[in-house]
């Protein structure tokens, strides 16, 4: 759904994206394999024309916040966070 979403965003010239996913259940916290094939397509997807802030529970996030490292490595403007002021904030401060 957020590759969807990225590509809507993309396609239309809409540069900003959150995704809140704090209401996702039923799956244990991405692997590192798993962060990586997010971040490898995110990435890919987004074209380095969408900024992605994502709003998520505080046990999906990785302490080392190896997701986003890897996401930015490969050209994603992103960060993750577990406020959603915060992720708003990011998109409206950060990425301008």
């Amino acid at each position: 759904m957020i590759d969807h979403a990225l590509v809507f965003c993309r396609d239309h010239g809409i540069h900003d994206l959150l995704v809140d996913i704090t209401g996702v259940s039923g799956f244990p916290p991405p692997t590192t394999l798993q962060r990586f094939n997010f971040a490898t397509r995110w990435a890919d997807t987004a074209g380095g024309r969408v900024n992605l802030s994502m709003l998520a529970p505080p046990h999906l996030i990785d302490p080392d916040r190896i997701g986003v490292t890897m996401a930015v490595n490969r050209g994603l403007h992103t960060d993750v966070f577990t406020s959603e002021p915060d992720a708003v904030n990011w998109l409206l401060f950060e990425t301008h």
